[in-house]
């Protein structure tokens, strides 16, 4: 752009119906401004708006990036995923009538009511490859906001977002004394979120805090009939019949998989609406990691999907963060008509602190399940609890002990409720449940439940319901500790029967009735596991692939490579030398790559 042009851009611009824009240099706006993409498009070919460098005020805050659709369908052509290398047909062929924007590697947008802002089907995407620096939306009071884009499919496909607060004070305000969001979906359909990196002001010594309620929020979906998936980032948003849900896929067979991220947050994920997924996505120290507004907007949807997640929170850093004593926390609360869950890991790490004084002592956080369901339907409904791994611990200042408190909980008609292949460990309860109903049998099946109850201090399983269950468990390890209302019965050695049927299992976008989810346990040729996790100073590497050795390297969450070492499965390595917090890992087996979650807790 020449000098005149940036001049001129600064009051504002407008890219009207079958104009094409880009932005290519830095742009300091004058406060108050906006940029419109097809805002008078009736028909014809919407305006296209490419962004690939900064945009901010220098002088105050300015209106953003505002895009708008009409009423047609976003796709002439739907994507094709068994097209592997052709542009058009892997993402589809966009319908031109639409307002589009696309944010390219380089893009920073600064200092913006709303970053960028999609009105009636206005089309936002990002294909960042993988590898590639993020698109950044740095002290925008709301991000990305998508609303009343009914289209279904929708061409809303955001990956490798990074969305972050430095400060209240660009707003003239001491606190997130209002409402700070970073991603909201209001009544719109099918957005998919690839690998986005949602955080807060980490104050720790500062002071700076949040109000607790509805502010510092990472993602928001309200609105009936709303849905929307946040995961893991690729060049493709696809369904995996192996998986039953939407995931993502890289052209680029050697791309790193980079999973979504939300941190340092009042609340990172609140969701009311139709559908909602959330996988492969790390929840790092929120004061509440999925649940609701008080007061505000309530977590409410008809069918919830959470896989492959994992949810931390050290009450040490909550304390830091938020200057509540005690502040209000949960890892994850939904309230749903039905949910599937599964391989998810929840930690809570109680720690021991100084405070007031120069005594240690216990951080008074004793209330809050790791995993809190609710059942909103009137009618038996599907909550299946799967192949997850609850962490809790005890903390204890010398004089008196606190131990993390319920695993799971759950309430309201439960007659659908279903949990196996569970670890629940260092916990006051593993599960605790109560209602207008519970299950009758659990698994509904009769065959063992396999779930391990370790150090569960005072019950295994309490069951707060009229309805007495029959609890069936492998016969070689000792029955659950459990109330009177629930009858231990040992089944016969059997092999764990732990996938998930997609004929019988509801997903988000299922897509093949005969698939199944492989449990964690039985890897397949190129998969690989690894224990303990949370882990100390060793780790343990399985695999099964064509080859004696393998590759794993350890990256931190800002994708620097902390540790790289040839390994062999079944052999166990020292990893001392990284300090307590959540790495991504990868393992490189005969050209083929695999990814997990790791969590270091000392």
């Amino acid at each position: 752009m020449t000098s005149a042009e940036k001049l001129a851009a600064k009051t504002g611009i407008t890219i009207h119906s079958g104009e094409t824009f880009y932005i290519d240099a830095d742009l300091d706006m004058n406060a108050g401004t906006q940029i419109f993409v097809n805002q008078f498009g009736i028909g014809g070919n919407g305006g296209k708006l490419f962004i690939m460098s900064r945009l901010y005020c220098s002088t105050g805050t300015w209106n953003g990036v505002k895009v708008f659709g009409t009423s047609g369908p976003h796709h002439l052509s739907p994507p094709n995923n068994a097209i592997f290398n052709d542009f058009a047909a892997y993402r589809g062929v966009l319908n031109p009538d639409h307002g589009y924007v696309e944010l390219w590697t380089g893009t920073k947008i600064e200092k913006a009511e709303h970053g960028v802002w999609s009105l009636n089907g206005g089309i936002i995407q990002s294909w960042i490859v993988p590898g590639q620096p993020n698109a950044k939306f740095i002290d925008c009071r709301e991000g990305i906001y998508i609303e009343n884009c009914q289209q279904n499919p929708s061409a809303i496909r955001i990956n490798k977002c990074e969305l972050t607060w430095t400060s209240p004070n660009i707003w003239g305000q001491p606190d997130y004394n209002s409402q700070f969001v970073h991603i909201t979906v209001n009544n719109s359909k099918d957005a998919y979120f690839g690998g986005c990196i949602l955080s807060g002001d980490n104050a720790n010594s500062s002071g700076i805090k949040y109000n607790y309620d509805d502010k510092g929020v990472g993602f928001l979906m309200y609105g009936s009939g709303s849905s929307a998936t946040f995961g893991e980032a690729g060049d493709a948003f696809f369904s995996d019949p192996q998986y039953c849900t939407p995931i993502v896929r890289y052209r680029m067979q050697s791309s790193t998989p980079e999973p979504g991220s939300i941190s340092n947050l009042s609340i990172g994920l609140v969701a009311s609406g139709d559908e909602l997924g959330v996988n492969h996505t790390t929840f790092n120290n929120n004061m509440i990691g999925i649940g609701e507004l008080s007061g505000s907007y309530t977590f409410l949807t008809s069918f919830v999907d959470l896989h492959d997640n994992t949810f931390y929170n050290s009450d040490w850093m909550l304390y830091q963060q938020f200057r509540l004593s005690p502040a209000i926390k949960n890892l994850v609360y939904i309230r749903a008509n039905q949910a599937t869950i599964y391989d998810n890991t929840f930690v809570e790490d109680q720690g021991i602190f100084t405070g007031g004084g120069t005594a240690a002592y216990v951080f008074p956080y004793t209330s809050s399940p790791l995993l809190d369901i609710y059942s909103n339907s009137i009618s038996p409904s599907d909550f299946l609890v799967y192949r997850n791994s609850f962490n809790g611990s005890e903390a204890s200042n010398g004089t008196s002990s606190v131990m993390s408190p319920i695993g799971l909980a759950a309430g309201g008609n439960l007659s659908g409720l279903e949990w196996k292949c569970n670890t629940f460990e260092n916990l006051d309860k593993g599960v605790s449940y109560s209602g207008s109903a519970g299950p009758t049998d659990n698994p509904i099946s009769g065959t063992a439940s396999n779930n391990k109850y370790i150090n569960c201090t005072t019950l295994d399983i309490d069951n707060g319901t009229s309805v007495p269950l029959q609890y069936y468990y492998n016969s070689m390890d000792l029955p659950p500790n459990t109330t009177l209302n629930v009858r231990p019965i040992g089944v016969t050695v059997e092999s764990p029967l732990c996938d998930l049927d997609c004929s019988t299992v509801r997903t988000k976008n299922k897509v093949d009735n005969t698939a199944q989810t492989a449990a964690v346990e039985e890897l397949v040729n190129n998969e690989f596991g690894f224990y303990p996790n949370p882990a100390q100073d060793k780790l343990t590497v399985l695999y099964d692939g064509n080859t004696h050795n393998a590759e794993m390297t350890i990256y931190s969450m800002q994708g620097q490579e902390v540790l790289r070492t040839s390994v062999v499965s079944g052999q166990s390595y020292d990893v001392s030398s990284l300090t307590n917090g959540f790495y991504n890992i990868s393992l490189d087996i005969d050209g083929h790559r695999e990814h997990a979650t790791l969590i270091i807790a000392k």
